[in-house]
């Protein structure tokens, strides 16, 4: 009985967790395509995709240390 009680809360954090790595591979595909571009990148482009990715991997811990 208790594992049905825990279910609910598991499938909720796994929801939140999947969308916020579905935005993290958005940003991940954004980086990427500015490595592909024709002028090359500039440092400021590189910094921000960086920035990004890790705000997004903190979120990521946050989120499933937050719902325990």
């Amino acid at each position: 009985m208790s594992f049905l009680d825990d279910k609910p809360k598991h499938s909720e954090r796994t929801m939140t967790q999947t969308i916020v790595f579905v935005v993290g591979l958005i940003l991940l595909a954004f980086l990427f395509a500015m490595f592909e571009s024709d002028n090359g990148v500039r440092w400021y482009e590189l910094s921000i995709g960086i920035l990004a990715f890790f705000i997004w991997l903190g979120l990521l811990i946050w989120i499933g240390h937050a719902k325990k």
